[in-house]
């Protein structure tokens, strides 16, 4: 064990301490690593107490004397005959010596009781963000909420352009007869007719003999008075005579001419209504008038109740295209195969699913693949495509396939299935021939089954 000790000369005691305290570390008493005792600037070490350094004897010589028990180690004071002549004045201090290799590091020591707690530091400035977690699993679906106030109707959208008006279809048997309509209201009178001419008046015939008075018949109504006429003169009374007896009644004499038409009187009030005339003939219809402005369109009125369905129509004669044909049931149907190559190639073993279909001219078809597969390793991947031929020229690639490069695993633990459609244009008859691959080489991809549908449209 290696101990440095910093010192600035002050006394002989301090001297014989410094050397004290390195004679006992050397001495193996305290197993522990180099200690270096450093005192502050015009400051000493100071011991209390006994020193010992057992082993002391056993340590090289020196020029600088020291007295201790031999049998205890204990440093003691020298008398003044051990040191013959005295201890003389302390040298200058040598050189510090070379640093010696660090010792074996030591046990560690027992944990210190905890000091008082610090004042809070400052906080430190904010490290970089650390890259994201993993995304934890998805929380269970919370309980829904109270239902949200109703927002408010949004404005109406523009009006969308008006549809092309569709083929009447067929006309459907006639409906029964609906119930009849409320009356409607009487129509105005139509004006009065022109007045015809007055008849000639007939001859009055010869009054016939006066008949017994019938019994008098109940009064009539009081009709309206007419008008006054003018007072006569009041002529001079005469001596009145006897009274006479009555003559008979002369004959009628004949009608005088019929006087000028006296003023009109007074309109009388209105009598009860009579009763309602028959309705009279249909005047002949009068001639169209010009047709009118066009007046406001009326609200909708309700909706009426649905009338029975009509009979079904006769069904209609098929119209043209659409025909599907398949190679599974037009064509060559394919078994299991399998696929070896990186490129699109004709099955290692198997064979390939072929159809041809009949076209007249230039016509749209639509191209459907379909598959499922598996593949000997993960990631291995498998791919159906076609070659076209005939009225299409078409070599098979990855723009007009399906499959993936990733997703199938080992058989059968992880399998695919899948299809696409591609809309062509063929000119005249075609054939359609399936071609297939995978990703990595040395390894086989199994094709369960693997169709090509083509539909065609006129």
């Amino acid at each position: 064990m290696l101990l440095m000790v910093h010192h600035v000369q002050k006394s002989q005691t301090e001297h014989l301490l410094i050397v004290c305290i390195a004679a006992m570390l050397w001495s193996g008493v305290l197993l522990a690593q180099d200690v270096e005792i450093t005192p502050g600037a015009g400051g000493a070490v100071i011991i209390s107490g006994e020193v010992r350094a057992p082993d002391l004897g056993s340590t090289p010589q020196s020029s600088y004397p020291l007295c201790y028990d031999k049998a205890t180690g204990q440093i003691t004071n020298c008398d003044s005959g051990s040191v013959g002549g005295g201890i003389g004045p302390i040298g200058a201090i040598g050189p510090v010596g070379a640093t010696g290799p660090a010792g074996p590091k030591g046990d560690t020591g027992d944990t210190g009781s905890a000091g008082a707690k610090g004042d809070t530091g400052d906080t430190g400035a904010a490290g970089p963000t650390g890259s994201a977690g993993p995304k934890g699993e998805t929380g269970d679906t919370g309980s829904a909420g109270p239902k949200g106030d109703t927002g408010d109707t949004g404005s109406a959208g523009a009006k969308g352009d008006t549809g092309d008006t569709g083929s009447a279809g067929p006309k459907g048997d006639t409906g029964d007869t609906g119930s009849a309509g409320p009356k409607g209201d009487t129509g105005d009178t139509g004006s009065a007719g022109a007045k015809g001419d007055t008849g000639d008046t007939g001859p009055t015939g010869s009054t016939g003999p006066k008949g017994d008075t019938g019994d008098t018949g109940a009064a009539g109504p009081t009709g309206s008075a007419g008008p006054k006429g003018d007072t006569g003169d009041t002529g001079s009374a005469g001596a009145k005579g006897d009274t006479g007896d009555t003559g008979p009644t002369g004959s009628t004499g004949p009608k005088g001419d019929t006087g000028d038409t006296g003023p009109t009187g007074p309109t009388g009030s209105a009598g009860p209504k009579g009763d309602t005339g028959d309705t009279g003939s249909t005047g002949p219809t009068g001639s169209t008038g010009p047709k009118g402005d066009t007046g406001d369109t009326g609200s909708t009125g309700p909706t009426g109740s649905t009338g029975p369905k009509g009979d079904t129509g006769d069904t209609g004669t098929t119209g043209p295209g659409n025909s599907v044909f398949s190679s599974a049931l037009d064509g060559t149907a394919s078994g299991v195969v399998t696929a070896t190559s990186t490129t699109y190639a004709a099955p290692a073993t198997g064979t390939a699913a072929v159809l041809t279909v009949l076209a007249t001219g230039s016509q749209r078809v639509l191209v459907t693949l379909t598959t499922h597969c598996s593949a000997s390793d993960k990631d291995v991947g498998c791919w159906m495509g076609f070659e076209a031929s005939g009225g299409l020229a078409q070599s098979a690639d990855d723009d007009f396939a399906v499959g993936s490069s990733r997703d199938v695993g080992e058989s059968p633990g992880r399998n695919m299935a899948q299809s696409a459609s591609f809309l062509l244009q063929i000119n005249g008859n075609t054939t359609f021939t399936a071609k297939y691959r995978l990703r990595k080489n040395g390894k086989t991809t199994t094709f369960h089954t693997s169709t090509i549908i083509v539909q065609v449209y006129d």
